[in-house]
């Protein structure tokens, strides 16, 4: 977290540690989530400060005004977000909520309806991209690792913060044709509950040839530093880097539409294209709500009457 940040707070109102409450969080929810909280509050802090309203406590007013400003520059979605992150520290001091008042609950409301900027989506990978970034995989052990994590990512139709923390262990390969590996855990499965995820043929044969470089280290994907790998948890942005940069490697166009979530983007469109059901596509991917999987297909561009005049 920032000192900077902190102290500037600490200064104008000392009564209210609000970075130390957060610390409650720990073990309790995924430390991106923690930090979206700390990064969100910093925002109001620095919104309050700039035009003389006091952070802590928030009164329901100024939480209102401030989600209208923001909603006139960021996604509804992101404005949501800044509410909840709002209402969750005034909840953790043991402060009267202002998020619950309807003043407020109206502002997200506007916020929704005006949407003067459209929720951005990763633009998805499809298989035949996929495929092209495995054929470059002969290039390094850098080439060979990120053509195996996005091959896997796509295939686990799996979170940047999943395939991470795939460890060696949890690889099962008996044959080619029923390779796996197992999501511990996920955003939705904070308990450990885990769901295997199933493999290519084309991915299980990569996989195999990437643990003859980690065969004896504990996490599937690590750091590589001249042509070695290190036993050591990747950074989930390494993902969106390493997509980003396949995506610039075989020739497409505009890489930095392409982030962390093409992987599980992508597939879920490709599933959908498959003619899979959305149940189906849920169990693949972990979700446990149908409304966040019809977000993933909303740019599908499938054709519905195409695909059932088939036979």
């Amino acid at each position: 977290m920032s000192d900077i940040r902190t102290n500037m707070f600490a200064t104008r109102n000392p009564t209210f540690e609000w970075t130390t409450a957060l610390e409650i969080l720990r073990g309790a929810y995924a430390k991106s989530t923690i930090d979206a909280y700390y990064r969100d509050f910093c925002i109001f802090v620095q919104w309050c400060d700039k035009f003389g309203f006091t952070p802590l406590p928030s009164k329901a007013f100024t939480v209102a005004k401030f989600l209208d400003d923001q909603s006139l520059t960021k996604a509804p979605a992101t404005v949501r977000r800044y509410g909840v992150s709002v209402g969750k520290i005034h909840r953790l001091l043991d402060l009267d909520d202002p998020t619950s008042f309807e003043m407020v609950k109206l502002a997200l409301r506007r916020a929704h309806r005006s949407a003067s900027v459209p929720q951005r989506q990763s633009m998805g990978l499809t298989r035949e991209n996929v495929n092209e970034i495995v054929g470059l995989s002969h290039r390094s052990v850098r080439h060979l690792r990120d053509a195996t994590m996005i091959s896997v990512g796509f295939d686990a139709v799996a979170r940047r913060s999943e395939i991470v923390n795939i460890r060696v262990s949890d690889v099962q390969i008996v044959n080619l044709a029923s390779g796996r590996v197992l999501i511990r855990r996920s955003k939705t499965d904070q308990i450990c509950r885990g769901r295997w995820a199933y493999l290519t043929e084309t991915t299980s044969e990569l996989v195999l040839r990437w643990l003859e470089k980690t065969a004896n280290n504990e996490f599937l994907f690590g750091p590589v530093y001249r042509e070695h790998v290190i036993d050591r948890i990747l950074d989930p942005v390494t993902v969106q880097r390493s997509v980003r940069r396949a995506i610039s490697e075989i020739g497409l166009n505009e890489a930095r539409k392409y982030t962390g979530h093409a992987l599980r983007v992508g597939a879920a469109q490709e599933l959908l294209k498959m003619g899979r059901s959305s149940s189906d596509i849920m169990r693949a991917g972990g979700w446990r709500s149908m409304a966040s999987v019809s977000r993933y297909l909303e740019a599908a561009g499938h054709n519905v009457w195409l695909e059932s005049a088939k036979p």
